[in-house]
């Protein structure tokens, strides 16, 4: 029987952000979906003022259990941007109820950058998320996300800052696998986590193209920024960098601002865990294909931007590098 993937986000109705970016990247993978949006919106919530919002949470409610009454049950769960309290909450409930031990769970907790969270969102939002972030396989928070849910003040990231990050969320309880985006070093931006075995995951023995461990001693000289001019210089640790050093995977930066980056890196990185690729090579992959679609998009102007990244390079990208050519290529050397 399939098993869908499911996405729950939010559904903007201008361009291809957010769940409608998200549902072409997995469709282009050749991944059966299903979707649920966790709210709909006439726009997304950055460069067209305020939208238009429909609720949902009854209709989720609704299609969740018909879907069981079906039997159909999910190979994983992507949750990203909720809006709301109590549709985080109910979800957790949901997860919590369910028997979902061999389906992949991932949560982007979208809910600020730049230091700041988003209209609308309060320190109540962030603990509701927080809570269903103890459901998940893997969260993808950016700089921003990961210091509101970790209570850390925020500041320029650096390598201890990240693990020290990373630690708070499992001394909360979190014990997923953190993936923290929109990270900049040396003129590039990616992301950095660190190795967790307890998640499942068994990453292929090197990366190529952009990536490095931080480990203890070997960092003199890099420097990690957040988007701005300011640098600073990463600090090994002594006590981590035996069993669990921080890697980083990025591409060149572009100037200016690209709308739904973190929607899209998600859904990329969901379709090829589900595809059974190795963590180390599904970042590797969603980086890469980040790439083509930022490269893509970059010589718009920004009143164009904001209609999302342009898909099309990406699209192409994803349905040519499919399950069966990776393994082939893996075994081909």
């Amino acid at each position: 029987m399939i098993k869908p993937a499911l996405l729950i986000e939010d559904f903007s109705a201008l361009g291809q952000i957010s769940l409608i970016g998200a549902l072409s990247v997995l469709q282009a993978m050749g991944i059966t979906t299903a979707s649920l949006p966790a709210t709909i919106l006439s726009s997304q919530t950055e460069g067209f003022g305020q939208p238009a919002v429909l609720d949902t949470e009854q209709w989720i409610q609704a299609s969740l259990k018909h879907w069981q009454a079906q039997d159909i049950e999910p190979s994983g769960v992507l949750i990203g941007y909720l809006g709301q309290c109590t549709l985080a909450e109910q979800l957790g409930s949901w997860l919590e109820q369910q028997n979902l031990t061999d389906c992949l769970k991932i949560v982007d907790p979208v809910m600020g950058d730049q230091g700041r969270l988003y209209p609308g969102f309060d320190h109540d939002y962030v603990e509701a998320v927080k809570k269903l972030c103890r459901h998940a396989d893997l969260i993808t928070p950016n700089w921003t996300e990961l210091c509101f849910l970790a209570g850390l003040p925020y500041s320029l990231p650096t390598a201890e800052t990240l693990i020290q990050g990373i630690d708070q969320l499992k001394a909360a309880g979190i014990n997923a696998t953190v993936i923290v985006t929109g990270v900049h070093l040396n003129g590039q931006i990616g992301c950095c986590w660190r190795q967790d075995e307890q998640t499942g995951f068994k990453p292929q023995p090197q990366i190529s193209r952009q990536h490095h461990d931080y480990q203890h001693g070997n960092d003199e000289g890099q420097n990690l920024q957040n988007g701005s001019a300011s640098h600073q210089t990463l600090q090994g640790r002594d006590d981590w960098h035996h069993n669990q050093p921080l890697n980083f995977c990025g591409n060149d930066v572009q100037a200016g601002h690209f709308y739904g980056t973190g929607d899209i890196f998600s859904a990329l990185l969901y379709g090829r865990l589900l595809q059974g690729w190795s963590l180390e090579t599904a970042v590797e992959n969603a980086t890469d294909a980040m790439e083509l679609a930022i490269q893509q998009t970059a010589p718009l102007p920004d009143n164009e931007r904001r209609f999302g990244l342009r898909l099309d390079h990406l699209i192409h990208y994803v349905s040519k590098h499919k399950r069966s050519d990776f393994n082939e290529k893996i075994c081909n050397g």
